[in-house]
């Protein structure tokens, strides 16, 4: 393998596709799995160093958390669109929701206790709801989401707690172990603050708990997103909170399911659902 001689797995032939991705669309799974194994191997390491590069392939965004915040956004229908025209949310999403929300609680009216972090168009958090859980945190920065919460009610609803401001400003707040199910799906932010907030799960589920996040890592290559997929998966083991990959058909999206967004957001046929389980207490 050319990973033997140090040749980065980063590195793109002129059409954009990296070693990896060539070896999937041959279906060469053996040596896609090899170079997905070294590849997240060395992005671990780069992330314990916490080496500062750009890395493209880590996220969708343009623009940091900050900028992100102070920007005017627009609700248009099942769109939530960024002053650039970029997709911060949009309607084709719900079938994945659907699913991230069945298994976060899989009981109805369980009376469970749930947080979700960015409201976005408040897909999951209306799913989340329709299964009647005990207490709904939301974590929620941006003052055009916050007001369009407000409008719709989401203050006045019972059992809901808003939590204005950034998560990093706001999670210290939540008791200690007193969570069932957490769900992470920010905008303008990478896998480095993704694994930051990784870090907290420990603190904040029971025993039993379940965690997941909207897995939009590195959507344009399948190489890069298997990558970010075992990175997670590893940092989640090493908190002892075992991960797996749930497949979710998905099928492709036509351009009606992208309407007025400036760029496309994905383009897989299959959506891998992360969900971790914090082991129950014996």
């Amino acid at each position: 393998l050319l990973s033997d001689a140090g040749v980065t797995s980063r590195i793109e032939d002129d059409r954009g596709l990296t070693a990896g991705d060539t070896a999937f669309a041959a279906g060469s799974q053996a040596c896609f799995d090899e170079l997905v194994k070294r590849a997240s191997a060395r992005h671990l390491e780069e992330l314990e160093e916490e080496v500062e590069e750009e890395d493209p392939a880590a996220k969708r965004q343009k623009l940091g958390h900050g900028t992100y915040l102070s920007q005017r956004l627009r609700y248009m229908g099942e769109q939530l669109l960024d002053e650039d025209g970029l997709g911060v949310m949009m309607g084709w999403e719900t079938p994945l929701m659907v699913q991230h929300a069945r298994v976060l609680l899989p009981q109805i009216g369980s009376a469970a206790a749930v947080l979700n972090v960015g409201f976005g168009l408040g897909i999951v958090d209306g799913l989340l709801r329709e299964r009647a859980p005990g207490t709904h945190h939301i974590i929620e920065a941006h003052p055009d989401v916050l007001a369009e919460m407000h409008r719709r009610g989401w203050h006045e609803k019972s059992g809901v707690h808003i939590h204005t401001g950034r998560w990093q400003e706001v999670i210290s707040r939540l008791a200690p172990q007193s969570l069932d199910a957490v769900f992470f799906d920010t905008w303008q932010e990478t896998y480095v603050e993704l694994r930051a907030f990784l870090q907290h799960l420990p603190r904040l589920l029971r025993p039993g708990g379940r965690f997941s996040f909207f897995n939009g890592l590195a959507p344009y290559s399948i190489f890069h997103h298997a990558v970010f997929c075992r990175v997670a998966q590893e940092d989640l083991a090493a908190l002892e909170l075992p991960c797996d990959f749930l497949p979710v058909p998905l099928g492709s999206l036509g351009e009606d399911s992208w309407l007025s967004a400036a760029q496309r957001y994905w383009q897989f046929e299959t959506y891998y659902l992360p969900l971790a389980l914090r082991a129950v207490s014996p």
